[in-house]
């Protein structure tokens, strides 16, 4: 492919108390996430606003891979009609 997509997230994350903060890593959550807190966990508690591609936040981001692998000529939609039941 030639075509690039750069999905931009910005978690406008308010400031945290250190109350708030020794809590978040006295759970664990943080551990083994990228940037160190996952927005669909306890971390999303503390997220006020999303700009961006949830998808991206949370594992692959689908509109920019749909968009691009159709714009490459996949026939990324084949067969949806029959996996939804339609």
């Amino acid at each position: 492919m030639t075509n690039c997509a750069a999905p931009l997230f910005s978690p406008p994350i308010p400031w945290w108390r250190s109350a708030d903060i020794q809590a978040y890593i006295g759970s664990g959550e943080w551990r083994g996430k990228a940037g160190g807190y996952a927005v669909q966990g306890i971390a999303g508690s503390f997220v006020v606003k999303m700009v961006g591609s949830y998808s991206n936040v949370v594992g692959l981001p689908l509109y920019e891979s749909v968009t691009l692998m159709g714009g490459e000529g996949f026939p990324i939609r084949f067969g949806w009609l029959n996996a939804a039941g339609g």
